[in-house]
């Protein structure tokens, strides 16, 4: 079996980029930025898998911390603590550090959005789609406006938040009048 290789382990002109950019967003040296985000390249998905099978009925949000405290952060409902524990990977070693009170799971949180997309469609025109802050538990929402005023979203969000038990935070874009014409190395629209 050959050993795992990241490509942030070799001299590469695209990877250098991502380097710099983790050291301007961080503030690590050059080489601490390639070991990190070697650690995260290296890291098993099966790894992260098994520690939310593991708190499945607990489980709130899984992220990673950068530079100067590296680290997967895992948040659970509940105040039973958890031992931090380290994973292993070919770049080095990597923390995982439980954080508990969270107020509800992360399938609690979609299954209750997912309850009330009608109620959403109707306060929200234009929604596109949402995401969960796994971090935060911020429910972010997407939505595609005419004029891309944000302001007539703002006006729903104490009734949205209500409606989801949770805070949310709008992305709001406009709506691009004009048709695509496929100069980005996509297809143009049809009809």
């Amino acid at each position: 079996m050959q050993p795992q290789r990241s490509a942030f382990l070799e001299s590469v002109q695209d990877i250098d980029l991502e380097i710099k950019s983790y050291q301007k967003m961080t503030g690590a040296p050059a080489d601490v930025a390639r070991i990190e985000l070697a650690k995260q390249d290296l890291l098993p998905e099966a790894e992260l898998d098994a520690i939310r099978a593991e708190f499945d009925s607990r489980f709130a949000g899984l992220y990673w911390s950068d530079y100067p405290n590296q680290a997967i952060n895992v948040r659970l409902t509940g105040q039973q603590s958890v031992v931090p524990r380290t994973l292993t990977t070919a770049a080095g070693p990597v923390k995982v550090i439980f954080y508990t009170g969270a107020a509800e799971t992360l399938q609690q949180t979609r299954q209750r959005i997912d309850a009330a997309m009608d109620g959403l469609a109707q306060a929200l025109p234009g929604m596109e789609g949402y995401g969960i802050d796994q971090r935060t538990g911020v429910v972010n929402i997407d939505i595609i406006s005419v004029d891309g005023d944000a302001v007539v979203y703002e006006a729903e969000r104490a009734a949205v938040e209500k409606l989801l038990g949770a805070p949310v935070k709008f992305t709001v874009s406009e709506r691009s009048t004009e048709r695509e014409s496929g100069m980005m190395g996509g297809d143009a629209p049809s009809g």
